[in-house]
């Protein structure tokens, strides 16, 4: 009875520090996922966003305009998850074809001129936003009109790829929790045997 009591003891302890220590590593598999995905998806978006400021021109003395389109056709389709929008020095908005009739309006800030800054959880007629925004002098002098540009993404995309991933893995640590439980039942009771004989 004692033998059988212990050999308990050991599988519920093997078992509780297994699934411990995989519901740990799945959080931290996740996490490091979406960091990696998030870095990705702002490479993208920054990508973007220098296509965007090399495409600006000064029309007369203060008009600013995009000279041609962007090359991503997301841009071009109406509420397509992908959007940019020029905010002038005069409050002058205009934006790609896929903002449609709507604004994405982001924290105030002094930011300064040239400085990237990143937005999670904006929130828009469009959905959840992930979004990056830089100020621009245009001319060649600072005394130039400064330029709000911003750059913004449809953040379900984050979402999604989390969501998958999360599935994925979650097959993989319940197989390795099963086979590790396996394991330890079976060292349990191989190392317990000789106590069948007291």
């Amino acid at each position: 009875m004692i033998w059988r009591s212990l050999k308990f003891r050991l599988l519920a302890a093997a078992a509780i520090c297994i699934v411990g220590a995989l519901a740990a590593y799945w959080l931290l598999l996740s996490q490091v996922f979406e960091r990696h995905v998030s870095e990705r998806l702002y490479s993208e978006l920054q990508a973007h966003l220098n296509q965007l400021a090399t495409r600006l021109e000064v029309s007369g003395d203060v008009d600013i305009k995009v000279s041609d389109p962007l090359d991503n056709p997301r841009f071009a389709r109406p509420f397509g998850g992908l959007y940019w929008q020029v905010r002038t020095e005069k409050g002058t908005v205009f934006g790609s074809r896929s903002l449609w009739d709507q604004t994405i309006e982001l924290p105030a800030g002094d930011n300064e001129t040239g400085t990237i800054i990143r937005h999670r959880d904006i929130s828009s007629n469009m959905g959840e936003l992930m979004a990056i925004e830089r100020s621009v002098r245009m001319g060649a002098d600072t005394s130039g009109q400064r330029v709000q540009l911003v750059i913004a993404m449809d953040q379900n995309e984050l979402a999604k790829a989390r969501s998958s991933f999360a599935a994925d893995v979650s097959v993989l640590v319940a197989l390795l929790g099963l086979f590790l439980l396996a394991a330890s039942a079976v060292q349990v009771f191989i190392g317990l045997r000789p106590l069948n004989t007291l």
